[in-house]
């Protein structure tokens, strides 16, 4: 019932006017939702139960790890915490001198960073415009370099005619790919993922190839003539074979 429910509360948002906007927002954060989920929700909640047990990777456990070699301690590590006497285990010093050392740095280098930078910022914004676009940009460059360095390289690899990727099938699949069936495909695959591949590495396909077995030969010049087409993705062709 509290499934059937869901579903009809799903259907019901997804449709209307702004179905397609919706539609789309839900297919933009997902993968955010999905990222966060894994890198810092699940890592949160792991660091929590971690808390509540000895827990060594060296030793073996339970469900998760948990159990047996590492056992369950309570509120064991939280009264560590809180033993500031000169005999405390080094990890719990170790430990009082990190929240010491991030305090002072919460006390001061903060406060002094934005006395340095907020009259830093309005100085700026009170100067040439052209000056202040140069500030920006040094300033910017360190971060939008790494992205644009690195869009750059994704088009390199995957350019469709000129890419490494393409280039790295080439040498490996050749300059054609021939096949004695109907479909270099398989035929209840509508997306033609063989197709795209190749045909984005300048592959050609040459399909519903016969009398290999005629050949007698591994090594052998194979010609295609295919028809004087205008406008086609293809054409028969006469295929021959020069041994």
């Amino acid at each position: 019932m509290t499934v059937s429910i869901q579903n009809n509360l799903l259907r019901r948002f997804f449709r209307g006017r702004n179905s397609a906007e919706k539609q789309f927002l839900a297919g933009a954060i997902s993968p955010l939702v999905l990222y966060m989920t894994f890198w810092t929700i699940f890592p949160l909640l792991w660091g929590i139960a971690l808390a509540f047990f000895d827990y060594s990777p060296r030793q073996t456990g339970g469900f998760l790890g948990f159990g047996e070699g590492n056992p369950f301690v309570g509120l064991q590590h939280f009264e560590s915490m809180l033993n500031f006497t000169a005999d405390a285990p080094l990890e719990v010093q170790q430990f009082h001198i990190g929240i010491r050392v991030t305090l002072l740095f919460a006390v001061l280098v903060v406060p002094l960073n934005l006395l340095v930078t907020l009259p830093l910022a309005f100085l700026i914004e009170s100067i040439n415009d052209k000056v202040k676009g140069i500030f920006r940009t040094l300033f910017f460059l360190p971060v939008l370099a790494p992205s644009v360095g690195v869009a750059i390289m994704w088009g390199f690899i995957f350019h469709p005619q000129r890419g490494l990727l393409n280039a790295i099938i080439g040498e490996f699949t050749g300059k054609l790919v021939g096949v004695d069936t109907a479909n270099v495909d398989h035929p209840n695959d509508s997306d033609f993922p063989a197709h795209h591949t190749l045909l984005r590495a300048g592959v050609p396909i040459v399909e519903n190839v016969v009398n290999l077995a005629d050949l007698r030969v591994s090594t052998f010049t194979f010609v295609a003539l295919p028809l004087r087409l205008r406008g086609a993705s293809g054409s028969p062709i006469r295929a021959v074979a020069l041994v």
